[in-house]
């Protein structure tokens, strides 16, 4: 044995023994041949974790090649040997910070992020923020990944030492492969987290491209990627693709693949349709050149092209030839070359493409054949003006008697015959003369159903139908369900010449027949025609929608998600990622600038719009004036607090009870926050307080025309959940919103009171959410009662539905982020007001199915299913409803079924209840001790929703 391969020997008995005496000799050489020993039996999957101890005490040496053996060591049983893992904290820590050498530093913090045990993890913060910092950019870049990969172990602690923020700032670091791995980890910990953490502005966007073209190829790729989350606008995509496009031309298929992504992404943001075409035509060399490559690349490749052709044919249609099949060509390349000339075949090109499948469908790979046959239906249903020379192939195939192409081109003929009914009937005859070869059930059934639609052009359709029927009990339920549709058909058209045939068929199928959706079909079919054969002819006989080449091709929504993933596995396997992979989330990269000088745009418009309105105001007293000028001085440093304070930390929701109905204060999230995409709309901002009837001239109520006029006479009391104020007139633009929460009729309902304080009549109100804690949506726009005309005032209910995946929050917050769209009467751009609510989580306690769990045994099965550590639990030491039959009434009011009550002597009673949260059963445990204490325990198999649930719990034992 030669090199290190001598140390995968098979072991002797004792060796553990040996192997410690060596790691605890004074001979550096023999330490290193043990360590190497130890690794190599690690590696093989012995267990050697025995030697943690004697193996750690080489941490401290100077030999690099020994340190990563030890800290390959302690990565693999760190887990398993914690409290020992800890003893080698204070080296990483030197090694981390003091080492001179930086290959010893970055090894130092990159093997600390591998050690995921959450006691180490505490002692990484303060290495990792040094080495953030660090002179040595290879120590750097490595950190920043390490930030990565401890955002999946703890991403609070990341949070709270503002490791995100270290981040940003790489972005701008000198050295492109730091800037390249910052934005990979960044890119990372927003896919995982679902929140934009890049904020890119002109600044970081302009260092992003710089880097591009200075990084490495992993670089490239990591940059680019980050680029196609990036939601630019016009002339800001221009810019970026032509920064992009000279990666085309890169030697790595990645970086080639990763640049079309950017610019494809692109394409319909471009301003102009000669831009447009411009990157098209600059696209199609690199794709081509892709083709040359090894067939596994190649495979890649043309599953991206496949994709790409599909929105944007045009790119690729002038290199048709390139995707001809070569003999030596892989198979899976050649099905999916196949697919792609499918695509990109026109009226121009047809007669080579035709004869490229014909030669095709002459091959010796069976399944090649039968996919070009398939492809030639696929374009005779694609062109009209193809049609009749694709038929004319599809019949000179089928005379040749090959067994499965003779199959293969009954199946595309029946296509061929729905896309072109009543049309190229002379090829029956020749599929006629062909029975005998159909042995496969897609075939067969294809066959009796051209018989069955063509019964009164087919003189022998009778026989022919014979010809299956006698084998009716052999034959797959496809066949069945088509021989029986087929006889019917038969009937109808020649009721004289089929009567024995059909009934024939209907009995074997009513009672010879095992299969209920044939039994159904036969005795649906058997009263029909026994009772009303008009409207038998009018179901069976009618007209069915023509296919097109569209039935054939991707959902364009499901389209464009794909393509938002190429040069990824979900370009290859042609599905999204949240098919295959758990937790990823997705995001998109919003420009940071851009959005706060809208803000800016839309607070000065907001400003001029209403020096407009006051120049038209017949006021003439000289006071009013000065009181005007004061208050739009006022006006304007309160929009400039506001943009200040956009940029400090979110504050804490006010808390609403329900005897005082107060605004409820907007809450300032990420920039990303644009709910409704309504151009321009402005951040959520504190609401201004609403002015009382005597609160001075001049202001909102001289222009909405309401000063000196009567009060408002006062509405019917109200008698729904109470309303929160949530934007006066001043900030909606003349509408007030007031909003409360409850379950009505089983459905979570948001109740909106409107009131239209402005000029103009209001037809209707749009209410978007953004991302929440429960995934919470409105089921639809909302349903105003006929239009609110100026001082009219409407209250309607709002359905609620969980229909997205929440967005969990430590500690919970049941905030959620709306805005509201008014569409007027006066015309111009709807007015967007953007607030935030608390909403209750039991408004979303179903206990409709929970039913299975109210039985005892059931609920008791389901409680000790779930094991003790999944618990949320949480105690009040002083409960304000310590009456058991008052919590019992609370909870059962609020979604949750009781299930029974038990009662500790000299101690007080446990309640136990059963529930679903977002269809996932909730079990509760609610102890009222007789000290007035009161203790909640929720089991379920989401840790997340037990913790919403049992928040929700103590919430409502302490109303």
């Amino acid at each position: 044995m030669s090199g290190d391969a001598k140390y995968f020997q098979t072991t002797k008995k004792g060796e553990i023994r040996e192997l410690q005496d060596d790691l605890n000799s004074v001979n550096k050489d023999k330490i290193k041949e043990a360590v190497k020993k130890v690794i190599a039996a690690m590696t093989v999957g012995k267990d050697v974790s025995m030697l943690f101890s004697d193996v750690i005490k080489s941490m401290g040496t100077d030999n690099i090649e020994l340190k990563k053996l030890v800290y390959l060591y302690i990565i693999n049983y760190a887990r398993s040997q914690p409290e020992k893992a800890i003893l080698v904290v204070n080296m990483f820590q030197k090694d981390a910070t003091n080492h001179p050498n930086p290959l010893v530093r970055a090894l130092a913090i990159r093997t600390m992020g591998c050690i995921r045990v959450d006691r180490i993890t505490e002692y990484l913060c303060d290495p990792l923020n040094i080495a953030l910092k660090d002179q040595d950019p290879y120590v750097r870049k490595t950190a920043a990944i390490c930030v990565a990969k401890l955002y999946d172990i703890n991403n609070e602690l990341v949070e709270e030492r503002g490791f995100i923020d270290s981040l940003r700032e790489m972005l701008s670091d000198v050295n492109p492969m730091v800037v390249a791995n910052a934005v990979a980890a960044l890119t990372e910990i927003c896919e995982a987290s679902g929140i934009d953490y890049f904020k890119i502005d002109n600044n970081t966007l302009s260092k992003l491209l710089t880097a591009l073209n200075e990084c490495t190829e992993w670089g490239r790729v990591f940059i680019l990627d980050a680029l196609s989350k990036f939601a630019a606008k016009g002339n800001q995509a221009r810019d970026i693709c032509d920064r992009v496009v000279p990666q085309l031309a890169h030697a790595n298929s990645a970086v080639v693949m990763a640049a079309v992504k950017v610019v494809v992404k692109f394409l319909d943001i471009l301003p102009k349709s000669e831009d447009v075409e411009k990157y098209c035509k600059k696209l199609a060399p690199p794709l081509v050149t892709l083709l040359s490559s090894p067939p596994e690349i190649q495979y890649v490749a043309l599953r991206n092209i496949d994709l790409i052709v599909q929105k944007y044919p045009r790119i690729l249609q002038n290199d048709i030839r390139i995707f001809f099949v070569k003999f030596n060509d892989a198979v899976y390349v050649k099905m999916q070359k196949l697919q792609i000339l499918i695509k990109l075949t026109t009226r121009k090109n047809i007669d080579q493409v035709l004869m490229e499948f014909k030669e095709y469908a002459q091959e010796v790979d069976i399944d090649f054949v039968r996919r070009a046959v398939r492809a030639i239906g696929r374009v005779a249903i694609k062109l009209d003006v193809a049609a009749e020379k694709c038929v004319q192939v599809l019949s000179d195939l089928v005379k040749t008697r090959v067994n499965y192409v003779v199959q293969e081109s009954v199946i595309v003929i029946k296509d061929i015959f729905r896309r072109y009914p009543r049309k190229y009937e002379k090829i029956i005859v020749t599929l006629c003369d062909n029975l005998d070869s159909l042995n496969e059930p897609e075939a067969k059934a294809s066959m009796i159903w051209i018989i069955g639609e063509y019964a009164e052009r087919i003189v022998d359709a009778g026989e022919r139908l014979e010809h299956f029927i006698d084998s009716f009990q052999e034959e797959g339920s496809m066949v069945q369900l088509q021989l029986l549709t087929a006889t019917v058909k038969l009937f109808l058209k020649k009721p004289d010449k089929s009567k024995g045939l059909v009934q024939k068929v209907l009995n074997l199928a009513t009672e010879s027949s095992d299969n209920p959706d044939l039994r159904d079909r036969g005795y649906v079919y058997w009263r029909l025609l026994s009772t009303d054969p008009t409207a038998a002819r009018k179901v069976v006989l009618a007209e069915r929608p023509v296919i097109s080449s569209e039935t054939f091709s991707l959902p364009q929504d499901y389209l464009t998600t794909l393509l938002d993933n190429l040069s990824s596995l979900a370009s290859v396997y042609h599905r999204p990622p949240e098919e295959f992979v758990r937790g990823s989330r997705k995001v998109v990269f919003m420009p940071y600038e851009e959005q706060n000088e809208s803000e800016e745009e839309s607070g000065d418009s907001d400003e001029s719009d209403s020096e407009e309105e006051e120049s038209e105001s017949e006021e003439s007293d000289e006071d009013n004036k000065k009181k005007k000028k004061k208050g739009k001085k006022g006006a304007k440093a309160s929009k400039k607090d506001n943009k200040k304070a956009a940029k400090l930390p979110s504050p804490e929701p006010q808390q609403v009870t329900p005897q005082q109905p107060v605004q409820a204060q907007p809450v300032q999230a990420e920039p990303v926050v644009d709910l409704l995409g309504f151009m321009g709309a402005s951040n959520p901002s504190p609401p201004q307080q609403t002015q009382t009837a005597g609160g001075g001239g001049g202001g909102l109520d001289d222009l909405f025309g309401s000063f000196g006029a009567d009060p408002v006479p006062q509405k019917p009391a109200y008698n729904g959940p109470p309303l929160n104020l949530v934007f006066d007139a001043s900030k909606g633009q003349g509408l007030e919103m007031s909003v409360g929460f409850q379950r009505m009729n089983n459905v979570p309902t948001m109740v909106v009171q409107c009131a239209n304080k402005s000029g103009d009549t209001i037809s209707r109100i749009d209410i978007k959410f953004n991302k929440n804690y429960l995934g919470i949506q409105p089921s639809q726009t909302l349903p105003l009662a006929g239009n609110i005309g100026p001082g009219q005032t409407q209250v309607v209910n709002l359905g609620l539905q969980l229909s997205q995946e929440p967005t969990p929050k430590n500690p919970l917050d049941l905030t959620v982020q709306m805005a509201a769209r008014s569409i007027r009467s006066g015309g111009g751009k709807p007015p967007v007001s953007m607030f935030a609510v608390q909403i209750p989580a039991e408004i979303f306690l179903d206990n409709n199915h929970a039913q299975a769990l109210t039985e005892r045994n059931a609920f008791l099965a389901q409680w000790r299913a779930i094991p003790s550590s999944d618990d949320q639990s949480q105690t009040v030491k002083q409960c304000k409803n310590n009456d058991v039959d008052l919590v019992k009434g609370i909870f059962s009011r609020n979604g949750c079924s009781f299930v029974a009550d038990r009662t500790i002597q000299g101690k007080g009673v446990s309640l136990y209840f059963a529930s679903t949260l977002r269809n996932v059963p909730v079990l509760l445990e609610v102890s009222v001790a007789n000290n007035g204490a009161c203790r909640v325990v929720v089991k379920s198999t989401n840790s997340y929703l037990s913790n919403v649930t049992c928040q929700t719990a103590i919430k409502l034992v302490n109303e």
